[in-house]
C-alpha cells in the first residue's frame, strides 16, 4: 500500500449513522475490491503482511572517508536490508507464507510465532493454516533461529492510528495551553546576552516554549557584533526555522559551523538534505565520526564585546526541534560562565578533530570522562553515608541499562544512600532487595508529554550539585556518543529545579508506576484523581508567566 495514500480513509456523511465521521482501513477498501485490480484473472485468495527491517546503519572505518555519501548509500540500499520480522495475517496458507520466506531469503532455521509464542521451522507447503496455528500455539519455545514469522489476526502497523489525531474533535484532546518564552521574537539582542551574561536562564520545554531556543539564535543572526555560531544537529525536524536562521548568519558574514549528525536513526535522510542545503550555503558542515553518534545538544555564539570576546552557549537535553519541544519535555540553560563556554568550544574542538581534549572544566563529556566522573559522583554520596553525612541523589533518566552503572548505584544503596531513580523507559536495575538495593526506589511517569529530561542531583553532604544534558545510562550514552552533562550552578535553578520540577515528579500519583522488586509496575496509591505531575508543571510555569 503506498505511503502517499492514507491508512484511513473517510466514510461520506450520507453513509454514517446520526451524521458522525466513520473511517474505514485501506486495506479493507482495497481487499474488497482487490478483483478491479487484476481484471480478467481468477482471485482465490488475497493476504495481508508487513515487513521490518533492520534499519542499523552498520559503517565501517575504511568507508569513512565521506561519510555523507556513505550514509546517503546506506539509505538507498535499506529498501534490501535484512529482514528483521515479517507479519503475516492469521488465515495466510503455508503455501503462500512458504512462498514469501523464500522471496525474502529467510533462513532455513525460521521461527514461526503466533501470539507470543515460539513456533517452528519451516513447514510443508501442504500444512493447511489452521494446523498451522494449532501447531504454533502448541510448542513453547525452539532453541536458535534468527528470523521470526508473527502470524496475527490483529490489524498491523499501529503507528498509522498517529493519523486519526489529526481529526477535529478538541473535547477529545487535552486543553491548549501557551507556553510562555523568555524572550519576543522580536527581543533587542542586546537584551537577550546581557540578561545572560548577568545570569543564567533556564527553559523548560514544553511547558515553556522552544521560542526562547529561536530568539537566542535570532540574537546572533542580528546582532552585528556577533562573528561565530556553532551548533550540533541530532534530530532537526522537517521544516525548522533553525536552518533559515544559521543561513542567515553566514550570509550576514558571520562564521557558522554546525555539525549534522548523519547517523540519527530515521532522521538520516532528512539530516543529509539540510546538510546539503547548509552547505550550499558557504556554511562550515561536520559530520562528526563514523565509529560514534554525536548526540550531545550544544549551541556556541561568539560575540566581540568592548572587553573582549564574549561567549555566551546554550546547553539541552533534546533536540534542536521545533516540533518535539511541543511535546517532550527538556530543559535548556543559556549560559556565559566562563569555564562552562570554555568547554563548550573544546567540545567543538574535539567534534572537528581539532582537539584530542581529555580534561574539561565543569562540562562531563562522553565517551572522554562522563562514565567516570558519574562514577565519582556516585561514590562520593556513599562515602558521605558512611561517614554519617547526609547522602542522597535523584537521576531522572529515559533508561537504565548499563551494568557498570547499576552496579555502582547498587554500592551505593548498601553504604546507606538514599537514592530515588525517575526512568520512564527499560530499567534493568531491581529496588529492593534486601542487602543489595533496599535504599533505590524506581518510579516511571509516562504522561501527556514523552518525558526526555535528564536530570542527575547529587545532595553531598548538603554542598548538592546538580546536572542537566543529554545522556542516558545506557552504554552507548556512557562510551559510543559524544555527550554533555553541565552543572546547573545558579542556586535559584537549581532549588527550582529540585524543589519544583523533582519533586514534582517523585509525588506524582496519577501517572507513575513503582517498579517493585519482583521487576513488576505497579501504580502507587492515590486518593481520587492523584497528584499529575505534568498537570502541575502546566498550571505553575502558566501561574509564574501571569506574575
Amino acid at each position: 500500500m503506498p505511503d502517499v495514500l492514507p491508512r484511513f480513509i473517510q466514510i461520506p456523511d450520507r453513509l454514517t449513522s446520526k451524521g458522525g465521521l466513520g473511517f474505514v482501513f485501506l486495506e479493507d477498501v482495497l481487499l474488497a475490491n482487490i478483483q478491479d485490480l487484476f481484471p480478467g484473472a481468477e482471485v482465490k485468495g488475497a493476504h495481508l503482511f508487513r515487513v521490518v527491517r533492520d534499519t542499523d546503519l552498520e559503517i565501517e572505518q575504511d568507508e569513512a572517508d565521506d561519510l555523507l555519501e556513505t550514509v546517503d548509500r546506506s539509505l538507498r540500499e535499506r529498501r534490501r536490508g535484512a529482514l528483521s520480522l515479517l507479519q503475516v495475517d492469521a488465515g495466510m496458507p503455508a503455501r503462500v507464507l512458504n512462498i514469501l520466506a523464500e522471496n525474502f531469503e529467510l533462513g532455513d532455521d525460521l521461527i514461526v510465532r503466533s501470539g507470543d509464542r515460539a513456533a517452528f521451522g519451516r513447514v510443508d507447503a501442504a500444512v493447511p493454516a489452521r494446523v498451522l496455528n494449532i501447531l504454533a500455539e502448541s510448542v513453547e519455545h525452539v532453541e536458535g533461529g534468527n528470523d521470526v514469522i508473527v502470524r496475527t489476526g490483529h490489524r498491523m502497523g499501529f503507528g498509522d492510528w498517529m493519523q486519526l489525531t489529526r481529526i477535529h474533535r478538541p473535547e477529545l484532546k487535552d486543553p491548549v495551553y501557551s507556553p510562555q518564552s523568555l524572550w519576543r521574537a522580536d527581543e533587542d539582542p542586546e537584551v537577550i546576552f546581557d540578561e545572560i551574561k548577568d545570569r543564567d536562564q533556564l527553559v523548560h520545554h514544553p511547558f515553556e516554549s522552544f521560542g526562547s531556543v529561536e530568539a537566542f539564535l535570532r540574537a546572533a543572526v542580528k546582532d552585528p557584533h556577533v562573528v561565530a555560531v556553532k551548533m550540533t544537529l541530532y534530530r532537526i525536524g522537517p521544516n525548522s526555522p533553525l536552518i533559515d536562521l544559521l543561513i542567515e548568519a553566514a550570509e550576514a558574514g558571520k562564521l557558522v559551523a554546525v555539525l549534522v549528525e548523519l547517523k540519527a536513526r530515521f532522521d538520516e535522510r532528512n539530516n543529509i538534505l539540510w546538510a546539503r542545503r547548509l552547505e550550499s550555503h558557504g556554511i562550515h558542515v561536520v559530520y562528526g565520526f563514523a565509529a560514534i553518534k554525536t548526540h550531545a545538544k550544544v549551541c556556541l555564539v561568539v560575540r566581540q564585546e568592548p572587553d573582549g570576546m564574549g561567549r555566551y552557549v546554550h546547553l539541552s537535553t533534546g533536540n534542536y526541534n521545533s516540533g518535539t519541544a511541543k511535546v517532550y519535555t527538556d530543559l535548556g540553560l543559556f549560559t556565559a560562565d566562563p569555564e562552562i563556554v570554555a568547554d563548550a568550544s573544546d567540545v567543538f574542538n574535539y567534534l572537528t578533530g581539532y582537539s584530542n581534549q581529555k580534561l574539561f572544566r565543569r562540562l562531563l563529556v562522553a565517551p572522554v570522562q562522563l562514565r567516570a566522573r558519574l562514577t565519582e559522583l556516585i561514590e562520593r554520596e556513599a562515602d558521605h553515608a558512611r561517614a554519617g553525612r547526609p547522602a542522597e541523589l535523584v537521576i531522572k533518566v529515559n533508561a537504565l541499562t548499563d551494568d557498570q552503572m547499576i552496579r555502582v548505584l547498587y554500592r551505593a544503596s548498601q553504604a546507606g544512600v538514599s537514592v530515588d531513580l525517575l526512568v520512564r523507559g527499560t530499567c534493568c536495575l531491581r529496588p529492593g532487595v534486601s542487602g543489595i538495593s533496599e535504599n533505590i526506589r524506581v518510579r516511571s511517569v509516562v504522561g501527556r508529554f514523552l518525558e526526555h529530561s535528564r536530570l542527575y542531583w547529587f545532595k553531598n553532604g548538603g554542598n548538592e550539585e546538580m546536572y542537566i544534558g543529554s545522556a542516558d545510562l545506557m552504554e552507548r550514552n556512557l562510551d559510543r556518543r559524544v555527550e554533555t552533562l553541565t552543572p546547573v550552578r545558579d542556586r535559584d535553578l537549581l532549588r527550582h529545579l529540585r524543589d519544583v520540577v523533582l519533586d514534582a515528579y517523585l509525588r506524582d500519583t496519577a501517572r507513575a508506576y513503582r517498579l517493585d522488586v519482583s521487576g513488576s509496575y505497579q501504580p502507587p496509591e492515590r486518593a481520587g484523581e492523584g497528584f499529575d505531575a505534568q498537570r502541575f508543571l502546566l498550571a505553575h510555569y502558566a501561574e509564574a508567566k501571569a506574575d
